[in-house]
């Protein structure tokens, strides 16, 4: 499959899109679920003071990417802003249903999770991609794996609710 922008190789499909990205067009993705994100849930405001976990894990690699360059400061004293991406926040939906208790969701204005609708899998890619080192490797439940290949996107509106619902 092509690029679904300009026709050149793709990097990356993207089933629950039904496109195809290469490099620099699935990097432009990224950057702008990300940005996105950020600014229609407003999570933080130019200046907002933030910390969050530095370590060789790709999530804390990917989440440290995507807010260079962005008008937040870190500090050990700002809104806490969790690495936690779609399949390990679905995992946790999943058991708190299975064990009887309604999925909760923790978000306040104080912790803040922006990498809510990015699957592990595209993480990996665009650090991959960016020939960045990480270490440690996620393996996705079975049950979501069936999910996400009966029901492309499926992960993504299950997210989406559970993150509305708890602002």
């Amino acid at each position: 499959m092509n690029c679904s922008f300009c026709k050149s190789k793709s990097y990356i499909v993207l089933p629950y899109l039904k496109k195809g990205f290469c490099k620099r067009h699935f990097e432009k993705l990224m950057h702008k679920r990300f940005k996105k994100n950020i600014k229609n849930l407003k999570m933080l405001k130019k200046g907002d003071k933030i910390s969050y976990k530095i370590s060789k894990k790709p999530e804390d690699i990917f989440l440290k990417i995507m807010l260079e360059g962005m008008p937040y400061k870190k500090s050990n004293k700002g809104k806490k802003v969790i690495s936690e991406f779609l399949d390990i926040l679905s995992e946790k939906f999943i058991k708190e249903i299975f064990s009887g208790k309604w999925p909760k969701f923790k978000v306040n204005e104080k912790t803040l999770y922006p990498l809510f609708n990015f699957p592990y899998s595209e993480i990996e890619a665009y650090l991959k991609m960016k020939k960045i080192d990480f270490s440690g490797d996620f393996k996705t439940n079975e049950l979501l794996l069936k999910v996400m290949k009966n029901r492309p996107g499926a992960m993504f509106s299950l997210s989406k609710w559970w993150y509305d619902k708890d602002n």
